[in-house]
């Protein structure tokens, strides 16, 4: 998180007569009032797996590209990020000769990453009879997945808890509308069909085991999951639940439990230690992998295919740089994309075998989005930007979706409410970036700790405002007033600025006296008007958004996983992507209508490439 000194150097550029820097320093509140992202406090501390990485829910495993002599769409070579020029290093082929394997071992599937999407994978295709390899780099004492929540549909587990079905269908097409039906439609059907069955099958290798049903018990009476055009859904698993003889912590222990399971039940190799360097290829065919341990390089040769879940590409700022173009754009003066996941090796080597990376914009958790985090996430009743204008709807599907448009905004954002807050923020997306109302931990989201902050007992608080209860991204200033062009003083709104935000707030109250939202469509069932007193948070940005947890995009992949080539888009013979190293999931931008979708599309899509192999 910023420091409070970070905060002044975003208010230097702001323009007389908008909102004033001493404003701007007061409203940061406490160290880390806002994150363009809202998620860095639901991950646990590092992961260091290829192929284990996902935050709570928001991400899974973490990837990206591969080369060969040529370059497609995205083998091109782009911008750099801040506008330099692309550096086409990682694009260049070591070659076979640049390895020295000291033995040829050979398998039916090999399957490179043990996170999510790997176990699942390994796990399925040794389930149905394969000769299956599971290579890991990290070593098996410290083995890590990053992640805790597991977003999927329809499980028997769901059913459970009382979370009720969902229409697979309606699931579909509102992944697809969030997606500018950009989806690969096969993959994603496959997810509505099948999350569930997948999610009960990999967590019944830890018998006993009850993870933590969100969202479901403490959801209130008014919240349905339609809200205008867009749905969200209750019931992610999390894995925060306590694990009786765990080794690790959480869905890392879930995970190690099924890749035992593989190995003493199936006849699954593990291979710990070993990091995936080159992909083998027979013609045009991928015929194996290189790794490489402490004791030096092993072929592992695959007569069926060669499956890469080896993570993202975040820690790998130039190929992201050049290949998360939306991000890129929106970032000139940034170094390029960071976030906490893996070095984009798998993407590398598939991109050296020949494959093409998923069609742009490729999207990554965080880096095209501004959504200020306020004392209900990314949640806000009216937000107002530094001139005092309402600029979007602050409703549209999940807050990761709705704080688009301020991403293409300069900088400094207030957000408006009253003490009536809850009629909207109860009815607004599960999903993250949004109020967690199952979560009671003192110092989370959880709406309970604000039901005391927002009262008619801080009218009198004055300019200096009142500090709100302690959450996970800081406390918050807040300002409060009965009179609106007193609070736009407070915020910091001068001349014709301060007028806009009076204007504003004015609009907007008219529009909820008549029911609908003629400037952008905010639904009617959150559209409630503004009363005395007035509540005022504001948030500054830096401007710089190129940071956040994983990548999201992967290669461009046929309906069973295999990866296509560039420049003709066939499928690459025994070449095979899953999690975030398989394209055609979030292909505009990272959404949750479930929280944990991530991790649970990275291990339904490992299922899936893992069963389609098994039965070849």
């Amino acid at each position: 998180m910023r420091e409070e000194n970070d905060w002044a150097c975003a208010a230097e550029g702001l323009e007389s007569g908008t909102l004033s820097r001493r404003s701007f320093l007061v409203g940061a509140g406490a160290t880390g009032a806002l994150t363009m992202l809202g998620l860095a406090g639901c991950a646990p501390a590092t992961s260091g797996s290829t192929d284990a990485t996902a935050s709570s829910g928001a991400a899974d495993e973490a990837a990206g590209g591969s080369e060969a002599a040529g370059g497609g769409g995205g083998g091109a070579a782009g911008p750099a990020m801040g506008g330099g020029t692309a550096d086409p290093e990682w694009r260049t082929d070591p070659g076979i000769d640049s390895f020295e394997p000291k033995e040829t071992r050979d398998f039916d599937v090999v399957v490179l990453g043990a996170g999510h999407a790997g176990v699942a994978c390994a796990h399925k295709a040794a389930e149905m009879g394969k000769k299956v390899v599971l290579v890991e780099k990290q070593k098996e004492e410290n083995y890590q997945n990053l992640g805790n929540e597991n977003g999927h549909i329809n499980s028997e587990w769901q059913k459970s808890h009382g979370v009720p079905e969902v229409d697979p269908m309606v699931f579909f097409n509102n992944w697809q509308l969030n997606s500018g039906n950009r989806a690969e439609p096969d993959i994603l059907s496959y997810f509505c069909h099948h999350s569930g069955e997948v999610f009960d099958w990999h967590l019944s290798f830890t018998p006993g085991y009850d993870p933590i049903c969100e969202t479901w018990d403490d959801i209130p009476d008014e919240w349905t999951p339609q809200l205008g055009s867009f749905y969200s859904w209750p019931g992610a698993a999390n894995h925060q639940a306590e694990l009786e003889r765990a080794t690790y912590a959480g869905i890392t222990q879930v995970n190690y439990n099924a890749i035992q399971a593989a190995v003493e039940n199936d006849g699954m190799e593990m291979l710990w230690g070993h990091e995936a360097v080159y992909l083998v290829k027979d013609g045009e065919r991928v015929s194996g992998a290189i790794v490489e341990g402490d004791d030096g390089q092993i072929q592992l040769n695959a007569s069926i295919g060669v499956v890469v879940c080896t993570g993202d590409m975040s820690t790998n700022t130039t190929m992201c740089g050049e290949l998360l173009t939306e991000i890129s754009d929106l970032n000139p003066e940034s170094d390029g994309f960071s976030g906490m996941g893996q070095d984009g090796m798998g993407q590398k080597m598939m991109y050296w075998a020949g494959g093409e990376f998923e069609i742009g914009p490729r999207a990554a958790m965080g880096g095209a989005n501004v959504s200020p985090m306020g004392p209900w996430q990314g949640t806000h009743v009216l937000l107002l930007d530094k001139d005092g204008y309402r600029y979007s709807n602050e409703a549209f599907s999940t807050s990761f979706i709705a704080g688009i448009p301020g991403a293409r905004h300069e900088a400094g954002f207030v957000s408006v409410f009253d003490s009536n807050w809850r009629a909207t923020v109860n009815r607004m997306p599960i999903g993250h970036l949004n109020v967690k109302w199952w979560d009671d931990q003192e110092g989370h989201f959880g709406a309970a700790h604000w039901d005391n902050d927002f009262t008619a007992d801080h009218a009198d608080s004055g300019p200096e405002g009142f500090q709100t209860s302690e959450a996970e991204h800081g406390a918050f200033t807040c300002y409060c007033s009965n009179d609106l062009a007193t609070l736009a003083g407070y915020c910091g709104y001068e001349g014709e600025a301060a007028e806009q935000f009076v204007a504003s707030v004015e609009r907007y109250n008219e529009m909820c006296e008549q029911g609908v939202d003629t400037d952008y469509g905010k639904p009617v069932e959150v559209l409630n008007k503004l009363e005395p007193p007035y509540f005022a948070i504001p948030f500054p940005t830096d401007g710089n958004m190129a940071g956040g947890l994983v990548t999201l995009t992967g290669m461009f992949c046929d309906r069973h996983g295999q990866v296509r080539a560039q420049k003709t888009f066939t499928p690459i013979e025994g070449l095979f992507a899953a999690g975030n190293c398989m394209g055609g999931r979030f292909p505009l931008q990272y959404t949750s209508p479930i929280n944990g979708v991530s991790i649970g599309f990275a291990q339904t899509s490992g299922y899936m490439v893992g069963e389609y192999l098994g039965g070849k």
